[in-house]
Order: structure tokens, then C-alpha cells, then sequence
């Protein structure tokens, strides 16, 4: 018997890069509240749309679409009873603090990645910079030298995604991204 419908008929289905710890996250997120890997990345997507929105001062497309005439509104805070059956509004927690308390529980994993990932990146380039000047010029020396090029791009963009996002990433490290840049840029 297949599965019930759980979607109007007006779908797309999006192919989406994330990186490991992310996906790593969501998937943790999905198993805890017993949902599908998609239903927490549409109810994520969903939330962030209407915060953006409300932030920036505009009607997403899709509630326009079903009342184009209604007023911008934030997204919605869970409401709270006081025992008086009159609905208050939580005081201690905004949007951005739930962000942040998600962030900071899944920084951890995603901080030793990085350190570990650029570690072995500086013994890649070590290598590397053993290789005799003689041979620098092979086909196998250019891939190995792209890739690592590569993997100092990717390590990059993750420490600068998780700086901007408020993540403490010790400073050792992106030095030593720097510093491996500079050697890369030597070898070239």
C-alpha cells in the first residue's frame, strides 16, 4: 500500500548541496522528532522564509498566494497560558536565539571537522612541498596539487559559513589556512 499524500499536487523536488555536518544535524533533528529527512528541511526552509520575510518587509509568495490582501506578519511565537487562559508571549528565547542554541549544539562536530580536515590538509601540502622540482611538472603532481587546492577552497567557505554564523573557530586554524594558501601559491 503506498504511503499517504502528505503534499498538495503543486511540488518540486530541489536538489540542495549541504555540507556533511549539516546533513549529519538534520538527520539527527528528523530521527528525534520521528519526521522525514524532507519534512524538517521543509518546516527549516518554511521558518526561515518567514523570518526573512517579515525582516526584510515582504509578503512571501506563498501566503500571498493564498491571501494576497493580508498584512506581513512575523513568524508566529508559540504561545504560552498563564493559568488565566490568556496566551503570553515567551520572553526569554527570540528567533535568533533558537538559531544560536541550535548552532552552538551542533559547533562542536562541526569545529573538529574543520581542524581535523585542515590537519590533514597541511600534511597533503607537506608532501607536497617534498616533492622533488624535477617532477613538478607531471600530471600526477598538477592533480594532487589541484586537489589539495580544492579541499583548502572547501575548508575555507566552512570556516567562514561557521564565523558568520556565530561559531567560535579557533584562530590556529584559520591561520594555518592562510598559511597553507601562501605554500600552495609557492608550489604553483
Amino acid at each position: 500500500m503506498p504511503r499517504r499524500k502528505e503534499l498538495p499536487d503543486e511540488t518540486q523536488i530541489v536538489a540542495v548541496n549541504l555540507l556533511q555536518p549539516q546533513v549529519n544535524a538534520l538527520k539527527q533533528i528528523a530521527r528525534a522528532k520521528g519526521a522525514s529527512l524532507s519534512r524538517v528541511a521543509r518546516e527549516a526552509i518554511e521558518r526561515y522564509i518567514r523570518e526573512e520575510a517579515a525582516r526584510l518587509g515582504f509578503q512571501p509568495a506563498s501566503d500571498r498566494s493564498q491571501n494576497p490582501e493580508q498584512p506581513l506578519q512575523a513568524a508566529p511565537v508559540p504561545n504560552q497560558m498563564d493559568g488565566s487562559g490568556v496566551a503570553q508571549l515567551p520572553v526569554a528565547e527570540t528567533a535568533s536565539e533558537r538559531r544560536w542554541r541550535l548552532l552552538t549544539k551542533l559547533d562542536e562536530p562541526m569545529v573538529e571537522s574543520l581542524v581535523k580536515e585542515t590537519d590533514k590538509l597541511e600534511r597533503r601540502v607537506a608532501d607536497l612541498e617534498k616533492t622533488p622540482v624535477s617532477v613538478r611538472m607531471t600530471e600526477s603532481f598538477l592533480s594532487r596539487r589541484r586537489y589539495a587546492r580544492q579541499r583548502l577552497v572547501e575548508l575555507k567557505k566552512l570556516a567562514r559559513y561557521l564565523i558568520r554564523a556565530g561559531i567560535e573557530v579557533p584562530e590556529e586554524t584559520v591561520d594555518k589556512l592562510a598559511e597553507l594558501e601562501r605554500r600552495l601559491n609557492r608550489l604553483e
